[in-house]
């Protein structure tokens, strides 16, 4: 991964303060994608690359908790990131319709960032649970930062 420059710091920045809002990418190291399964997926192609790009919303609130709600691109206010249970897998909030908007608490996530000049981040849900790789799909369950997965993020 390059190193990034300095408006893709104080993008960085922003998506970390929670105040980013636009659609992302976030790479577990070179060539690997997290996708709408949440798994892993190559390099994106023309037919694929909405199914890896995620929309962060910063108006996320439920209650008087804040943060990120994070939707499939084409799918805003519709189909969220949620980690079950606040302490559980990684699925789709209303991945049939049913719900009606907006997310609620287990959708809420924060960016802290591992490494400013890499562009890494680590990703948590509001109840300090960290997203980590469990082998083959992401899951909400770490309690501390040094088990979580780095993400690369590509604005």
């Amino acid at each position: 991964m390059s190193p990034l420059d300095s408006v893709e710091q104080g993008k960085l920045r922003q998506l970390e303060m929670g105040t980013l809002a636009g659609a992302i990418r976030l790479a577990i190291g070179a060539h690997q994608y997290l996708n709408y399964e949440y798994g892993l997926s190559p390099d994106p192609t023309p037919q694929t690359e909405n199914t890896m790009a995620w929309v962060v919303d910063p108006t996320g609130q439920y209650q008087a908790l804040n943060g990120y709600w994070i939707y499939k691109v084409g799918f805003p206010n519709t189909q969220a990131m949620q980690c079950v249970e606040t302490n559980g897998p990684l699925e789709t909030w209303n991945k049939h319709g049913g719900a009606k908007p907006p997310p609620q608490d287990w959708e809420l996530f924060k960016f802290e960032v591992a490494d400013m000049q890499a562009g890494s981040v680590r990703l948590k849900n509001v109840y300090g649970r960290f997203v980590r790789f469990n082998g083959n799909k992401f899951v909400c369950d770490g309690a501390v930062a040094p088990g979580a997965a780095v993400f690369y993020v590509e604005f």
